[in-house]
Formats: C-alpha cells, sequence, structure tokens
C-alpha cells in the first residue's frame, strides 16, 4: 500500500507541473479561491489544488479510508475526503511552491504587462500519512513517510532528478527513489565532507514574513549568511539564493546514484513553511540526508502545530555538524 500510495503521489505531481506549465500567462494572472492559500489565490495554485485533491479522493476511495487534507494545524482545519473511518489518512500538500514565480511579480493585466513569469524555479509537494489514529495535534512530520516532490520546470538538459518520492525496501528501511528513463532509481544526497568545497542553498525570504516570522528573524538572516558564506573562515565554496525550495532541493541537493552526484551539500532556510517541509524531511532521509533545526534537533520530532523552524537539511553528518558550529556563533 505504502509504495503505491507514494508512486501515486509522484505521479500527480507531474499532472500538476503538466497543467499548470501549459497555461498562458494570462490564465497564470487571474484569481481564484482555493481551500489551502484562501481567497484571491493565483490560479496556479487553485489548479494543482484540485489535481492533488481528486488524487486523494481516489486514493480514499481505493483504500476504503478517509483522509483529511490539513488546511492549519494550529486553528484544528482540514478538509474531510471519503467516508468516516477508525484510522484515518493526513495529507499535506503545496501544489505550487514558488506561485510568484508562475502568476509573474509586479504584472498589470490593464496594461498588458507580464513580468517574471518562470524564472524556472517552482514545485509540486504532496505528502500522507500511513492510515492512523492519531488526531492533527498528535501529528508530527516523521509521520508523513508518504512523500514526493516534483520540479514544475525541469531543465532541457537534466542534470539533476526531476522527481523524488519515497518507498519502503524488504528491509523496512525508507528509501527516496525517481523515476528516470520509466524506470525507478535510488537518488542520494552528496557524500562531499567539505564545507568548502561544496554549495549551500539560502532561503531567508520568510525571515521577513510579516506574519509569520519571530522578532530578530531578519537580523538573524544577515548573520548567518555572513557566516555560510565566509568560505575562508569555515563557510561554504559558494551560498546560493533561492526563493521557492522544493525545486532548489531538486536541483541542488540531489544525485541519482551511480548517474551523477549533487554539488550541493544543504539547504538553509529561516521561518521555514511546513508545507515545503513536510514533504522534503523524508525525501533527504530517504536520500541519505538529516533534517534538523539551529538547535540541532531532528525535524521528524517535531509536531505540525506552533511556530514555523529555522531548517538545516545537510547531505550528512560532517556537513550537518559544521553547518551547526557556524551557525552557534549568530546567536
Amino acid at each position: 500500500m505504502f509504495n503505491t500510495i507514494s508512486k501515486d503521489l509522484m505521479v500527480a505531481g507531474i499532472a500538476v507541473a503538466e497543467k499548470v506549465g501549459s497555461l498562458p500567462w494570462k490564465d497564470r494572472v487571474t484569481k481564484e479561491n482555493s481551500m489551502l492559500k484562501g481567497k484571491d489565490t493565483a490560479t496556479p495554485d487553485a489548479i494543482g489544488e484540485k489535481i492533488a485533491v481528486e488524487m486523494f479522493e481516489g486514493i480514499s476511495d481505493c483504500y476504503k479510508k478517509q483522509i483529511n487534507l490539513i488546511l492549519d494545524p494550529n486553528e484544528n482545519k482540514y478538509y474531510q475526503l471519503g467516508k468516516d473511518s477508525d484510522k484515518k489518512i493526513w495529507a499535506y500538500a503545496d501544489p505550487v511552491d514558488g506561485t510568484i514565480k508562475l502568476a509573474g511579480l509586479g504584472s498589470d493585466l490593464q496594461k498588458g504587462i507580464y513580468r517574471l513569469g518562470n524564472d524556472g524555479g517552482w514545485g509540486v509537494g504532496l505528502a500522507l500519512t500511513e492510515p492512523t489514529t492519531k488526531s492533527l495535534d498528535e501529528l508530527t512530520i516523521n509521520d508523513f513517510v508518504c512523500s514526493a516532490i516534483i520540479d514544475g520546470n525541469p531543465s532541457k538538459v537534466p542534470f539533476a532528478p526531476e522527481n523524488a518520492y519515497t518507498q519502503i525496501h524488504e528491509n523496512g528501511e525508507v528509501y527516496s527513489t525517481t523515476l528516470l528513463n520509466n524506470e525507478c532509481s535510488l537518488v542520494s544526497t552528496s557524500t562531499q565532507t567539505n564545507l568548502e568545497e561544496g554549495v549551500i542553498i539560502f532561503d531567508g525570504f520568510q525571515a521577513f514574513d510579516r506574519k509569520s516570522a519571530p522578532k530578530g528573524a531578519g537580523e538573524l538572516a544577515g548573520r548567518v549568511w555572513s557566516k555560510l558564506a565566509n568560505r575562508n573562515e569555515g563557510g561554504a565554496f559558494d551560498l546560493w539564493r533561492t526563493y521557492g525550495n522544493i525545486s532548489s532541493f531538486l536541483k541542488n541537493q540531489l544525485g541519482v546514484q551511480g548517474v551523477y552526484e549533487s554539488q550541493g551539500v544543504a539547504h538553509v532556510t529561516i521561518n521555514e513553511n511546513l508545507s515545503n517541509l513536510i514533504p522534503l524531511y523524508w525525501i533527504n532521509k530517504g536520500a541519505g540526508g538529516y533534517s534538523v533545526d539551529f538547535e540541532g534537533r531532528d525535524l521528524g520530532e517535531r509536531k505540525l502545530t506552533g511556530t514555523r523552524p529555522n531548517v538545516i537539511l545537510a547531505a550528512n553528518k560532517s556537513i550537518k555538524r559544521k553547518i551547526l558550529n557556524l551557525i552557534s556563533e549568530c546567536s
């Protein structure tokens, strides 16, 4: 059941990418309502949500399980799909991560202006728990083992996986895989342990979000950037700024075993959104990586309620330790 559902998530994500990617720019800029992102949501988000919900409904019908799509864990809001069941499947979704890159930044339909329609960086993130009796306030990130992420606009010349999803192998361990040339291949994080020979992806965008960022998050982002960027004092070879972590993680931190290895060794994010983090957690773990907060605590143990965390998605234990040492000097 687990492996079939994880692959269903990946197939649905590819369908979102294809549908949204084919939209004319005028349709990308229009607004609709959605459950996940509220009123005046960009049309790409609404379309992605519809495809995801249809997929969740199909899984609910197939396995005769109630699926609850989480809308707001802090307010105990969710949307039920299917009939009541003793054990429920909980769903978390970000059908379009990087909406601004699709809907256009500063576009003006009245003047026929469409700005920054797609710089290549957007993706789809979907995650489900296995059937459980847990309530919403009992769930942890670790419960969402069925996860998939999909690059919404992959490179013309492949240099990274276009998708990744989790599978359980016969030994019971969870591995992250990709569909490559119609075959399932294992994906992995970098084996590079020298921070000065690797690239770190940094997202400080949400550090300045007035609704969710804690006091001092912006200043922290500046200090962390300064530490990680200084390659002469233990920092990385280079630090790349990003917005939209799902596609960025695929492009910059995952490789395919036996084919190519990523130069990226970590993603560091201030005030990370759970919609990104939940599917990324198990994909990273299944590929051999570590996901911790700035205090070094495993993010899988974190409940969905509460404030957003500051996140390190590290390729391996050595990289995790070195980044934590640098960040500890920023407090």
